[in-house]
């Protein structure tokens, strides 16, 4: 093989490899004291489903990849309640103070619905093409905390589908049960 046929082949393959590994997650999801490394991550940029001059930041950190089909709310709770998948969704309401999160486990009866603490975001890097920096929900007072360390690629379309928030509801017994709420 000469050797500029070579180079050429040797630079197409780190080209391509670098388009492969330029989306990247270092995180971590703890569920009752037990972590799952956090391998996977998508990123895009939907409209508020109120107010479609309105965005979100949707980012999906998860164990495994996840096929677009499958990034619905419907669809991650489906998977993580057999068992496939184990992860997290966070989203960021655009010029907003307004950062919410849902984990995707199936020891956690709050699976698919908003937590009730408040994650935090770092945005390192946001512009139209990536976002790079941190997300990160508190370690004490739950059942669940994560926190993630991305650089992804965002993708543009669609309608963010924001899941609903878990409310207490306190029963004539006094017991409190976990109610869904329609809205986040």
């Amino acid at each position: 093989m000469q050797p500029r046929v070579a180079l050429s082949v040797l630079g197409s393959m780190l080209l391509a490899f670098s388009a492969v590994a330029a989306d990247s997650v270092l995180g971590t999801l703890t569920v009752k004291g037990k972590p799952t490394p956090l391998k996977h991550v998508v990123a895009a940029v939907q409209a508020d489903p109120d107010d479609p001059d309105a965005h979100w930041l949707v980012v999906l950190v998860s164990d495994v990849a996840v096929a677009e089909a499958d990034r619905t709310p419907a669809r991650l709770l489906e998977l993580s309640t057999a068992g496939k998948l184990k992860a997290v969704r966070v989203l960021w309401k655009e010029g907003v103070d307004r950062v919410v999160a849902a984990p995707y486990h199936q020891a956690l009866p709050q699976s698919g619905h908003l937590g009730s603490a408040h994650p935090s975001i770092n945005l390192d890097r946001y512009d139209a093409e990536r976002f790079e920096g941190f997300v990160k929900s508190k370690m004490l007072g739950q059942d669940w905390f994560f926190e993630a360390h991305i650089k992804a690629a965002l993708a543009h379309a669609g309608v963010a589908e924001i899941e609903p928030a878990l409310v207490e509801e306190e029963e004539a017994s006094g017991s409190a049960a976990p109610k869904r709420r329609a809205k986040a």
